[in-house]
């Protein structure tokens, strides 16, 4: 287990980027490593490979329709238990929808954004596992 906490451009930590390969060659030799959070394209995909098992948990695909959103998505990236909260009655997914709304008005997009709904069907993903060698 690794102990430094998150980096890299999407705040990652290591062990949920890392979570395809566990019990794999690749990791044990070393072919994916703790430090390939840093790394820009192999962050990118951890990173989409993240948001791809937070839309398969059961927690979020049992949301209503209309809570299956960017926000949703959001707060599960905060804490995956939170992709749930769609009521906000935990204060972290409270805090994160301010963080969120914040981060999109500073890039100039409106917090109409965080309510696009999020496909449950990703048929052309191929996972981190194989797009990161």
């Amino acid at each position: 287990m690794w102990i430094f906490g998150s980096g890299g451009p999407y705040g990652m930590i290591p062990a949920n980027a890392l979570a395809p390969w566990r019990g794999t060659d690749a990791l044990r030799r070393g072919k994916v490593t703790p430090y390939d959070v840093f790394h820009p394209w192999r962050s990118t995909v951890f990173f989409v490979d993240y948001v791809f098992r937070l839309v398969n948990r059961r927690e979020f695909r049992e949301l209503p329709p209309q809570h299956r959103t960017i926000l949703a998505l959001k707060r599960g990236l905060a804490s995956p238990k939170l992709v749930a909260d769609a009521n906000e009655d935990n204060p972290r997914s409270r805090t994160s929808r301010r963080n969120a709304t914040e981060a999109a008005l500073a890039l100039g997009l409106s917090e109409d954004v965080l309510y696009t709904k999020v496909p449950l069907a990703w048929p052309d993903y191929l996972g981190a596992a194989e797009l990161v060698p």
